[in-house]
């Protein structure tokens, strides 16, 4: 399925569970879509390296709420990048006790485009102190992918996003909100970093969007059950 289709259906299905959100909750309209908007936020650093993939540091669903939200576990993501970090870097390199030329380049330039080192090749060489310095400096990298999402994240106003993330600068990130002001609610996120998951990010928004569809039919189903066994009572 092509990312355009996967984003068709996904704002179809928001775009119901929505208007059955605003038929049954006492907020305004403007209100909840500033809230929905937020969540979406909160998936979309959820689903972008290092804390997406098929571990994803994330729980659903939030603590507090029985039916919707997320938690975004940013310490344990960090951690995960840390370790592919360490992890390529034992593959990457031969030590040597002389140093051969610019190895952090040598690196670099093996690097795939999901920033994974291409292990295809001989090892470089490198001493410990090269390599040390090789580390450093892609651990300072990290979040970078994540800083994507800086425009959204200031203006959906998503808190507890840390430093490693949104400290990275001259990161091409844009959001822009339509608040319903011209009859018309609309949310659009561009993240300019060079990763391969950005590469398709349009289908990376759909993700979002329909993992906040379905918080939305999460809450909404236990809202009827609650309702339902009320008026049993």
């Amino acid at each position: 399925m092509s990312a355009s289709v996967q984003m068709q259906n996904a704002q179809q299905r928001f775009n119901s569970a929505f208007s059955k959100l605003l038929a049954q909750s006492k907020k305004s309209t403007d209100e909840l879509w500033e809230q929905q908007l937020s969540g979406i936020g909160r998936n979309l650093l959820a689903i972008t390296p290092p804390l997406g993939g098929k571990t994803a540091s994330i729980k659903i669903p939030a603590p507090g709420k029985k039916s919707r939200g997320v938690v975004v576990n940013f310490t344990e993501g960090k951690a995960k990048g840390r370790s592919t970090i360490e992890s390529d870097i034992q593959r990457a390199f031969q030590r040597v006790k002389i140093s051969e030329g610019d190895v952090l380049s040598q690196y670099l330039a093996r690097r795939q485009k999901n920033k994974r080192f291409n292990r295809r090749g001989e090892k470089i060489n490198a001493t410990a102190a090269e390599r040390n310095a090789v580390r450093k400096n892609l651990l300072a990298r990290q979040g970078t992918t994540e800083s994507g999402w800086k425009a959204a994240i200031s203006r959906l106003k998503i808190s507890g996003v840390p430093k490693w993330i949104v400290d990275h600068a001259k990161v091409p990130s844009t959001c822009s909100v339509n608040d319903g002001k011209t009859g018309k609610y609309s949310f659009e996120a561009v993240n300019g970093t060079n990763h391969t998951s950005s590469s398709k990010i349009e289908g990376r928004i759909a993700i979002a969007i329909n993992m906040q569809a379905g918080s939305i039919e999460r809450w909404l189903k236990s809202y009827n059950e609650k309702l339902g066994n009320d008026l049993l009572k």
